[in-house]
């Protein structure tokens, strides 16, 4: 490889590490407020900002649209908390073809958008200056689809083979091209989320739930980002030997898992992880969007989704909760291209502002760990109690998942969930603020073509 070739791909590695950094939390001054228990006295606690989420679940079942080949298309929800709702069945191309069938437009909108989008910021001047010098001239050289595309070829000796049929099958029935899909695709590798997660189950449900588990996935990201649009919740029904049916929960054409829950009851958390040590990331490797769907996809058990993990050739650092009903537990993971440590109640780190809760795992949206007493106050809060409904009290509260937020009760085998609003539509803004959207996850995957 030329000097030249050696330093291009040194800067693409610098920018994908750094690229949209600017997203990696959501700050929020630190004051007093307060939560109004269930008999309306106020209880003050420190530093959580937010107010009662007073929306209504909505459990309506979703409304068939239309229907293709290998697919049907329904709509759950109403207005501006409207969610895509699709069934794919066969192979990799086969699904998604027919989901480029099923959303042609809507995936043209979100990609020509988000297109423009990412284009504005390269040109913001204020934005650049915030990169490193060497960095903001290779986008300026290159470009940011330069870079993108850079990363694919990096890595996708590591990419399986159906993710790279489904996307062409995405193409195919969209019109969109293959390089824009994965383009898109490849963003959650070089984007960074706050994100807050947890598992309880045990002591911290027994009064509300029999201890059955109950896990939470809330998304803190860009709040501006044209991928609103479109939600998406699309259950897979694979045809590929040893394959769950299983559901991603994001965006149209987002084909890698960011939320997710499977029919061998596996669930999904995530959240960046900024405060590991410098060497522990890397970029050549498995995408950990695809890591986590295939483990969706896949894992039968805890033990056999850790396993995925494990096995897993990694690349950035993110945090990742695994739920699993069959033993009716939740494990924090630490993931990163040179380590991997798994935690359970006992052996997550304990420090003040995240006190050590029997039969809970979890993680605020915070990068620090002295940041922010809201979460686990609540979490203390609640402890016993836990269930779906002061879950979505709990974010709202402490003001996490601005843009989408998940909840899955495994003993009911349903999912939640609520999605940040575009600027045009009316109602309170961030997910954590409106209507959640309760989905049977048994009709679902029990859905016939």
């Amino acid at each position: 490889m030329s000097i030249i070739s050696k330093r291009i791909v040194c800067l693409s590695i610098i920018l994908l590490l750094t690229f949209f950094s600017v997203f990696a939390e959501q700050k929020s001054i630190i004051k007093p407020s307060t939560i109004k228990n269930t008999n309306n006295k106020a209880k003050a606690f420190y530093d959580c900002n937010g107010s009662p989420n007073t929306a209504t679940i909505y459990t309506k079942p979703p409304v068939f649209l239309s229907k293709t080949t290998n697919g049907k298309h329904y709509m759950a929800g109403e207005g501006a908390d409207a969610i895509h709702v699709l069934h794919l069945y066969g192979t990799a191309y086969e699904m998604g073809l027919a989901y480029g069938q099923l959303l042609k437009q809507e995936i043209a909108n979100l990609i020509n958008n988000y297109t423009i989008y990412l284009e504005e910021l390269v040109r913001n001047n204020s934005f650049l200056k915030n990169l490193p010098k060497e960095v903001a001239d290779y986008i300026a050289l290159f470009g940011l689809d330069a870079a993108l595309d850079l990363n694919y070829e990096i890595t996708k000796s590591y990419v399986p083979q159906r993710f790279i049929d489904e996307t062409q099958g995405i193409a195919d029935g969209s019109g969109v091209s293959f390089k824009a899909l994965m383009r898109f695709n490849y963003l959650p590798e070089i984007t960074k989320a706050g994100c807050s997660m947890f598992g309880a189950w045990g002591e911290a449900t027994k009064l509300s739930m029999n201890g059955t588990l109950l896990q939470l996935r809330a998304l803190d990201w860009d709040t501006n980002t044209p991928a609103r649009a479109c939600k998406s919740f699309v259950v897979y029904h694979p045809s590929e030997a040893g394959s769950n049916a299983f559901a991603n929960i994001g965006y149209c054409g987002l084909i890698g898992t960011i939320t997710g829950y499977s029919n061998s009851r596996i669930g999904i958390s995530e959240k960046v992880w900024l405060d590991h040590p410098d060497d522990y990331d890397g970029r050549i490797g498995k995408p950990w969007t695809f890591a986590l769907r295939d483990t969706l996809q896949f894992a039968f058990d805890l033990d056999s989704a850790l396993t995925e993990l494990i096995n897993t050739h990694r690349t950035c650092s993110i945090h990742v909760g695994v739920g699993d009903s069959k033993t009716g537990q939740f494990r924090g993971v630490q993931y990163s291209a040179k380590r991997l440590n798994i935690f359970n109640w006992m052996t997550q780190p304990e420090y003040p502002q995240h006190p050590r809760l029997d039969s809970v795992v979890y993680w605020d949206k915070h990068a620090a760990q002295n940041r922010s007493y809201c979460f686990g106050k609540l979490l203390e809060k609640y402890h016993g109690q836990l269930n779906v409904e002061n879950t979505i009290q709990i974010i709202a509260m402490a003001q996490t998942g601005n843009v989408q937020a998940a909840v899955y009760d495994f003993a009911k085998n349903q999912v939640y969930v609520a999605n940040e609003r575009t600027d045009d539509q009316s109602g309170p803004k961030f997910a954590y603020e409106r209507t959640f959207i309760k989905f049977d996850m048994t009709s679902l995957f029990n859905e016939k073509l």
